[in-house]
């Protein structure tokens, strides 16, 4: 990594490249100890605001995490020819029913964006 510059990305940037990412890595905590799931993304930005939102079954260790501490972070990475690029986002995350009766055991986990920081690793 020493040989490595980065440049930060601006905003078109960051959004071209969740424009081309569908997976994210969602980072939750207990307080004690954080935990990393890779979960499947969409986002929408208005008003230069982020909103992140993944679907998510109702049960298990991340809802269990978002209940008792709602701060989160996301982390995408995309890969190029030349460089590679990541996106680094702090969160607050609230967990909504999904209304779908074919998909009732599943919740929607959206995030608002408090901070989002995207930077290109050249050679």
């Amino acid at each position: 990594m020493n040989n490595y510059i980065y440049v930060k990305m601006d905003t078109d940037e960051i959004n071209n490249i969740l424009n081309e990412c569908t997976i994210c890595v969602l980072g939750t905590s207990n307080y004690d100890y954080p935990y990393l799931v890779p979960m499947y993304f969409i986002y929408e930005y208005k008003n230069n605001n982020y909103l992140f939102i993944l679907e998510s079954k109702c049960m298990g260790r991340k809802i269990k995490n978002i209940l008792n501490n709602n701060k989160v972070c996301i982390f995408i990475q995309y890969n190029d020819t030349d460089c590679y690029k990541s996106i680094i986002a702090n969160g607050i995350a609230n967990i909504n029913k999904l209304h779908n009766t074919k998909r009732t055991n599943m919740v929607s986990i959206n995030i608002t964006i408090d901070e989002i920081e995207g930077r290109a690793y050249y050679k």
